[in-house]
């Protein structure tokens, strides 16, 4: 105690501070000051000229000065590269979700026949007697100007192999074929260019094993059918099915569009695969 009321003493002792004339040595100015005021006073400039500095910095452009500070011309680049980086990480996502779901599907043990969940007719029939549906007028017209365009749209089945599976619809109605499928140059399907907003159907009933956008084929969609027949729609501007959804042969699923990187007007690319091996649409389809 008596060592800190000594020093405390000592900060506040004052001093007496001139500056004089050396011709005349006449004192211009006096003041009295202690070693506390100094003290005080010197931590308030400080403070004032490191606040000033501060913001003198980083309001201008001498920030620009600062080692690791990007510049004017960096920073847009750096925040399109984040951008770039989060789009290529969403479409690596999806990339995967879709290559597993076709991993999935081709490594099933028994490949001969693939057992697809089809409710029991029965049983639906009893559930869906209670409930009330109400038609209007102008979805029963729709109803029946789809049924007479998919009356005569009937493939005519399997040329190969697969002779349970009879019959498959046209998965877009009034197009036609821009370009075969060439399997030699991995071009596993055919194009069906068609008009805008053309409805894209299931070609038989199934499952949806994927629904999503990918960077090249745009929103694509994938159904599972019986006997392990794998059908692919791609390039479509929207799409109507979920996946794990059930499907219906002639169901609408899309809608042609013409999106993603690989396509130069609106098409549908479509691909049909059974057990794993690319088949000929055309074998299997009457698309006129």
């Amino acid at each position: 105690m008596h060592l800190m009321s000594k020093i405390s003493r000592k900060l506040r002792q004052r001093y007496k501070c001139s500056i004089s004339n050396l011709s005349t040595d006449d004192e211009v100015i006096k003041f009295r000051i202690s070693i506390l005021h100094f003290i005080s006073i010197f931590v308030i400039i400080s403070v004032l000229l490191i606040s000033f500095t501060v913001l003198i910095i980083s309001t201008t452009d001498l920030k620009e000065y600062i080692p690791g500070y990007p510049s004017k011309s960096v920073r847009p680049m750096l925040v399109s590269n984040v951008l770039k980086i989060d789009s290529l990480r969403m479409e690596l996502n999806k990339r995967d979700k879709f290559i597993n779901s076709i991993k999935y599907m081709l490594k099933i043990e028994n490949k001969d026949t693939l057992e697809v969940a089809i409710p029991d007719v029965d049983t639906t029939e009893n559930l869906y007697d209670t409930i009330p549906f109400t038609i209007d007028s102008v979805e029963s017209e729709f109803r029946n100007e789809i049924e007479q365009k998919e009356k005569f749209n009937l493939g005519f089945g399997l040329r190969k192999g697969n002779k349970d599976i009879k019959q498959f619809f046209n998965p877009v109605y009034g197009g036609y074929i821009s370009r075969k499928f060439e399997k030699n140059i991995q071009h596993y399907g055919v194009d069906i260019v068609a008009k805008k907003n053309t409805e894209v159907k299931a070609v038989m009933d199934g499952i949806v094993i994927f629904s999503d956008w990918t960077l090249k084929t745009g929103y694509v969609i994938a159904i599972q059918h019986a006997n392990n027949i794998i059908s692919v729609y791609k390039h479509n501007s929207v799409l109507m099915k979920k996946e794990g959804e059930y499907i219906i042969g002639g169901e609408v699923i899309a809608i042609v569009g013409n999106t993603g990187d690989l396509t130069s007007g609106p098409h549908l690319h479509f691909e049909l695969w059974c057990s794993g091996n690319p088949i000929d649409p055309e074998e299997v389809i009457k698309f006129k």
